[in-house]
């Protein structure tokens, strides 16, 4: 029994200086300024960078997506960068949007949208159908790729149509233009057993309030990208040349495209 009185009384002993010693701990005071935090972003991309909040969505113009009656998903040129490359087909970064599965090859540049096919043939660049091809979609001069899903028939002024049927999005390819401060980039990627990369991005703003702007992208691949006995050869060029005032917007995109596969499928 005297044990046990022991016991109780050191445990409210222990119980006490516990209470006394949170209590003293919160009367502490911090006295001072932090250090300055600056945070850079943009408000218009989600978080990581990949997609855009807004988009072009046809006669709508740039829209936010939560305010268009469809599906549509802005991916950036982060996303571009990050998941495709010399050695990945375009559906390698378009899977990243949740209806669309994968069905492209080094050479094709094919992928379904709900369940339907289709690949370069059907996209739009800059809003202008039939500008590219099936074989090959060049992101390297691209800014971003808008796809809008769903029932979107009067929001692009031609529906576009493969092998016979409609497909399931309108996909446009929206071109690197000048941005206000110059831009100077060069970029060596190595990939797969010899394959190699070299890119080339410069812009410029002049004229009377920057009025004028001028982008130039090039690309230039060589080697064997990792598929067995492939090859692969490119040397391309793309130049946008923009004009903006008040009262106008103009854009002219000007390009030379050369690619060569062999044993790429």
């Amino acid at each position: 029994m005297l044990k046990n009185k022991k016991a109780l009384v050191m445990s409210v002993l222990c119980a006490v200086a516990s209470v006394g010693f949170v209590m003293g701990a919160s009367a502490e005071t911090m006295h001072g300024n932090l250090d300055e935090v600056v945070v850079e972003g943009s408000a218009d991309l989600l978080p990581g960078g990949m997609v855009a909040k807004s988009g072009n969505v046809g006669i709508l113009g740039n829209k936010n997506v939560m305010d268009v009656p469809f599906s549509q998903t802005n991916i950036t040129a982060n996303a571009m960068e990050t998941f495709g490359g010399m050695n990945q087909p375009l559906d390698n970064i378009l899977v990243n949007i949740p209806s669309v599965r994968q069905t492209g090859t080094m050479l094709h540049g094919d992928f379904s949208v709900r369940g339907k096919s289709t690949n370069g043939s059907f996209f739009y660049l800059n809003g202008v159908p039939g500008m590219l091809g099936q074989f090959l979609v060049p992101t390297f001069m691209a800014e971003s790729i808008q796809v809008t899903e769903g029932p979107n028939i009067a929001i692009s002024g031609s529906f576009p149509t493969g092998e016979g049927t409609g497909v399931a999005a309108v996909v446009n390819v929206d071109t690197k233009k000048a941005l206000d401060k110059p831009v100077l980039r060069y970029k060596q990627v190595f990939s797969g057993e010899s394959g190699l990369g070299e890119y080339l991005d410069i812009g410029k703003r002049f004229g009377k309030n920057d009025e004028w702007g001028v982008r130039v992208n090039t690309e230039v691949l060589n080697g064997n990208p990792g598929h067995y006995k492939a090859s692969k050869e490119s040397s391309s060029i793309f130049a946008n040349i923009d004009h903006q005032d008040a009262n106008s917007k103009s854009n002219l995109l000007v390009g030379y495209q050369y690619y060569e596969v062999d044993d790429g499928m």
